[in-house]
């Protein structure tokens, strides 16, 4: 393999962008060159002057392949795509035509990846830092030739060799729910597609717009929505089209190597025709124990034959299926029931620490919040999460109106939004306790870390989880936790360490009344346990095991194509 690298001006090579450049090629031994008329494989290009249209046609002839590295921060890259789409109209902007007719792009960050992507842009870019715009940017020769061969390397479609968890891939994920919405399988989404993107891969996510929607898509910065019709009946759910010819034009000029699925509804209809059209794999997420939503669908009697009708169901949906990620112990418990014949690895969604981590640095917020809700120096209890019937916070409020018989100065606060909502706020009046229970309603995603300051511990009799996201992002926020006993949390919550699980309503009773009373030492300590447990569901441990997954599902699905 030979790269030629391509500047308007020969004498770049004093740059400090090609001094990199050079010792990255140098350091996993790749070949190159400065001279257009030399034999090479591949041309970088690192220019979008008019100069480039020639030095594309001598590679055409010499058979090679065509890479843009762009050496310029977000900002600088920004003015220059303006002036350059300032000169031509709408339909015919030069510099996207210019970078859509290579293989791929290479920019030194993600904002402009983003930057790119909003200009209409659609093949791979890939982050790779050969420029310093800090002092504290940290420029390794090895580890960043490393991926710049693991680039160079994918350009060749007819390149077997096993896939490895470096190589940066080009991932889609299909998905019912994301950002604004707020529930586990919308953030587990938003938080994979962060973590996957830190560690140099393409993602592109399908779901269906945000309103009903017939026509047409919503393609921005990676994020395709494509037409869905909303459900009012059943919380908002949208039904997407299972066929999209825009989307999946988009996904073919990206060159997916995996499709990773979040959804057993209409998307997986649409993500299936992808995976056989694209040749890729899919890898499936189960996120949901459908035994506790079936009454959704069907009351009473029926409802018994739908929750027997799960496991058949599943069982044919994930028959195309390569791999398949459970994340907790209970939910792979539940799908070996199932039969399935796909491997099944055990991967907690993360969270992304920092998030929460900011808001704690800062404790003037937890004032703010509280006192816009009238809660100021008041003892807290909290449940954060979708109101729906199957999480059982009716369970809670029941609980919490006996502990007010003993600690009557004591607050509930429950954060969210879902179809269940009405439902308990007249529960809350029944029991004459509205003065002690405050109802935020639906809040935005950005918003969640910050909710979480409402409440000094979180509470939830929920037996419907199959990881428990809310637990994990409480403790995130020095919360310690208060839940039913369940095994998708074992090992999560630990008695008297940072949390309680509870055996029925008399344990919570007790529970609560016992955190309440709790002196603050003790408290301390158990807040501090639970930042510790939260450490463990970082996004990148999270990222790296799930690109395991894929690149065992791509080999296994190349073996399985000769």
């Amino acid at each position: 393999m030979k790269v030629c690298v391509f500047c308007d001006d020969i004498s770049v090579t004093e740059s400090l962008y090609i001094n990199m450049l050079i010792k990255a090629f140098e350091a996993v031994n790749i070949a190159y060159t400065f001279d257009i008329n030399e034999d090479f494989d591949i041309l970088l290009i690192s220019t979008i002057s008019e100069s480039c249209l020639e030095a594309r046609k001598i590679a055409k002839k010499k058979s090679a392949k065509i890479v843009f590295y762009t050496d310029n921060a977000d900002e600088h890259i920004n003015n220059r795509l303006m002036v350059y789409n300032q000169l031509v109209s709408t339909e015919d902007k030069i510099i996207v035509k210019l970078y859509t007719r290579s293989k791929c792009i290479i920019v030194p960050t993600m904002e402009t990846k983003k930057l790119l992507q909003s200009y209409g842009v659609i093949l791979p870019i890939y982050v790779i830092r050969l420029s310093k715009f800090s002092i504290s940017d940290v420029f390794v020769p090895k580890v960043e030739g490393k991926k710049l061969l693991e680039i160079f390397k994918s350009l060749d479609k007819q390149d077997k060799e096993p896939v490895t968890a470096e190589k940066p891939l080009n991932i889609a994920i299909f998905s019912d729910t994301y950002p604004p919405d707020v529930n586990g399988v919308s953030i587990s989404v938003y938080t994979l597609r962060k973590a996957l993107e830190e560690l140099g891969h393409n993602v592109y996510v399908v779901v269906p717009t945000e309103t009903t929607k017939f026509t047409g898509i919503v393609w921005s910065g990676g994020l395709i929505r494509i037409p869905g019709i909303t459900l009012k009946w059943l919380y908002g759910y949208r039904l997407a089209k299972p066929f999209c010819t825009k989307a999946m034009q988009i996904l073919k000029k990206s060159n997916i190597d995996v499709i990773h699925l979040q959804t057993d509804f209409s998307m997986r209809f649409f993500a299936e025709s992808c995976s056989k059209f694209l040749k890729a794999p899919v890898v499936y997420t189960y996120h949901t124990m459908y035994e506790d939503y079936t009454h959704y669908l069907a009351k009473g009697p029926l409802n018994v034959v739908a929750q027997k009708l799960v496991s058949p169901i599943v069982r044919t949906m994930n028959r195309n299926c390569q791999w398949i990620i459970a994340p907790t112990e209970k939910t792979k418990a539940s799908l070996l029931k199932y039969n399935l014949k796909a491997p099944i690895d055990i991967i907690p969604t993360g969270i992304n620490l920092d998030d929460f981590k900011d808001v704690n640095k800062r404790p003037y917020i937890k004032e703010d919040i509280r006192t816009k809700y009238n809660l100021k120096d008041k003892f807290c209890f909290i449940y954060l999460g979708r109101i729906a019937e199957e999480k059982s916070i009716e369970v809670v409020i029941e609980c919490f109106s006996k502990l007010l018989v003993k600690a009557s100065d004591t607050m509930l606060v429950i954060a969210g939004y879902g179809p269940f909502l009405d439902n308990l706020k007249a529960k809350v009046i029944d029991l004459d306790i509205e003065d002690n229970v405050v109802f935020t309603d639906k809040i935005e995603h950005s918003q969640v870390p910050f909710y979480y300051k409402l409440g000094d511990v979180f509470v939830s009799a929920s037996k419907s989880e199959t990881q428990g996201i809310t637990y994990i992002e409480a403790m995130a926020s020095g919360l310690p936790v208060i839940a039913m006993k369940d095994e998708c949390i074992s090992g999560v919550v630990i008695d008297n360490e940072n949390g309680c699980q509870c055996n029925d309503k008399d344990d919570m009773i007790k529970a609560m009344y016992d955190y309440r009373h709790l002196d603050e030492k003790e408290f301390s300590r158990q807040s501090e346990n639970a930042l510790l447990k939260a450490e463990e569901f970082s996004i990148l441990n999270f990222g790296k095991k799930v690109v395991d997954v894929y690149a065992n599902a791509i080999n296994d699905y190349r073996k399985e194509e000769k």
